[in-house]
């Protein structure tokens, strides 16, 4: 899995550093940073729950003509850029960290499900992320050329998500679509190695990074789109949003 993988990097990046804090003298951290990151975001397999709001729609869920909940997995790519300012105390660095990064990471599941007759009908429902930014904190610990730290704060990101209830002969019987820009809480941790000691290199570190989020739960309304579903109500599909980003990031110490 990712996660482990970027958990690994850190322990390295920790043991790496400790073992250059013995040839080398450690580079200080003082002061603003920018950079870019790149990786990828991944959920564990999110719950979407249905309901329906009305006789006819709240009976097909009843009898399962309707599923009452699927599992949604979102995942791809996450790329952007980050800026922030380092205070350095002896061996402990802290400091303000702002990012804001292009999700493509998106899901779509699909289940068919019987009707009283024993036919067959598709009920859609498709989730991503397009951008994703963050306000938090970073407090590390230094070990020779490397850094690695906890991180927390505040985030929010556009969410865009649709539901599609068809009958059996594919017709769109109920839909509907929203986007909003979500809002929570972020936290991780990471590491950075600067092996270069000498001229502008010197300023350059890399490392990676895994975080976790949740920006909360919303809902999309899905309701009729033709008269022969007409005043049978509608159905609401209910969401959470979090998920994982593991990237590497590069930075340059200004």
């Amino acid at each position: 899995m990712m996660y482990k993988f970027l958990l690994s990097s850190v322990l390295a990046l920790g043991v790496a550093g400790a073992a250059s804090a013995q040839t080398a003298d450690a580079p200080t951290w003082s002061g603003p940073y920018g950079g870019l990151h790149a990786g990828y975001g991944f959920d564990d397999g999110r719950t979407q729950t249905i309901t329906g709001i009305g006789s006819g729609t709240s009976a097909a869920v009843a009898s399962g003509a309707r599923p009452s909940q699927l599992n949604l997995n979102r995942s791809g790519f996450v790329g952007g850029g980050q800026i922030g300012w380092n205070f350095q105390s002896g061996k402990w660095v802290f400091g303000p960290e702002g990012d804001i990064s292009y999700l493509r990471t998106r899901g779509t599941e699909s289940i068919s499900s019987s009707t009283a007759s024993g036919a067959q009908q598709n009920t859609t429902i498709r989730n991503r992320m397009e951008w994703m930014g963050s306000a938090r904190l970073r407090a590390g610990y230094t070990l020779g050329d490397g850094l690695i730290y906890a991180t927390g704060g505040y985030a929010f990101g556009k969410v865009k998500a649709s539901a599609a209830f068809n009958s059996p002969t594919g017709v769109q019987n109920y839909a509907g679509r929203n986007g909003y820009t979500a809002q929570g809480w972020i936290a991780g941790i990471g590491g950075e190695f600067r092996p270069f000691h000498n001229g502008a290199a010197s300023r350059v570190s890399f490392g990676p990074e895994l975080t976790y989020y949740d920006l909360g739960s919303n809902h999309t309304y899905a309701g009729a789109q033709n008269a022969t579903v007409a005043n049978t109500g509608y159905y609401v599909v209910g969401r959470d949003m979090r998920g994982f980003n593991g990237v590497i990031k590069l930075n340059y110490v200004f």
